[in-house]
């Protein structure tokens, strides 16, 4: 039996949402970014088990999510895909994004970047396929 090629199957998963618009590309103005970042439709990650995140965008260098609660830049996490595949990644960006009137209810975007982006690049494909097999159900 041959091994997976997660190379080629992210090469085939980036043109396939180039061509469906669901890929935002690399701004090298934005300095931290230097990957494609790929949109994602009803994707979850576990961090601070068993606290539940809503997934922004992914991409082989880092991944992006909404919190109610702040995180700490430099901070070291452990995220979960379906508890079923386990990345590590460091916080490098966290802000206030949304609040109501009394900021009782608060949102912040938080930036990870992974400390591996073959590990990256494998969590980035395991969604996209996870996201295509759910629109098909």
């Amino acid at each position: 039996m041959s091994e997976f090629d997660w190379e080629k199957e992210y090469d085939r998963l980036l043109a396939e949402s180039r061509r469906n618009g669901q890929v935002a590309e690399a701004d090298k103005s934005e300095g931290h970014r230097s990957q494609p970042r790929f949109h994602l439709k009803d994707s979850h990650v576990w961090i601070r088990v068993p606290t539940r995140f809503d997934l922004l965008e992914i991409s082989i260098a880092g991944i992006a999510f909404h919190s109610k609660a702040p995180f700490h830049v430099g901070e070291n996490l452990q995220l979960t895909l379906d508890k079923a595949f386990s990345i590590e990644a460091k916080v490098v960006e966290c802000f206030l994004t949304e609040s109501d009137s009394g900021f009782l209810e608060l949102r912040y975007r938080v930036g990870c970047a992974f400390s591996d982006q073959n590990h990256g690049m494998q969590m980035l494909v395991m969604l996209k396929d996870l996201e295509r097999h759910r629109q098909s159900s």
